[in-house]
């Protein structure tokens, strides 16, 4: 799988999950990105590169052939504690009626 994730000019290097939420039943979209607590076992620090309310883009796809399924607004950031550690990004994008 192909990623490129930026918050608003931070790219994302390592992701562990991404979740994309779709529906007419609701208002918005939503993607939830899951981050690995550390690298190479040095903790993840992101909280000073990004801020609520910057512009998230995800771009997913296969053999470097890459599309937008998601643009919106970075809404939370949450670190996980307990056995696995990880930082948690809510991103929501309002959708047009």
């Amino acid at each position: 799988m192909t990623y490129d994730i930026t918050i608003g000019s931070y790219r994302l290097r390592l992701i562990d999950k991404v979740t994309i939420k779709k529906s007419v039943e609701r208002l918005y979209d939503e993607a939830i990105i899951t981050l690995p607590a550390s690298v190479y076992n040095v903790a993840l620090q992101i909280e000073d590169k990004i801020n609520i309310g910057d512009v998230v883009e995800v771009k997913l796809g296969y053999n470097d052939i890459i599309q937008t399924e998601f643009k919106g607004y970075l809404k939370t950031v949450r670190t996980d504690a307990g056995d696995r550690k990880s930082t948690r990004l809510n991103s929501s994008h309002i959708q047009k009626s």
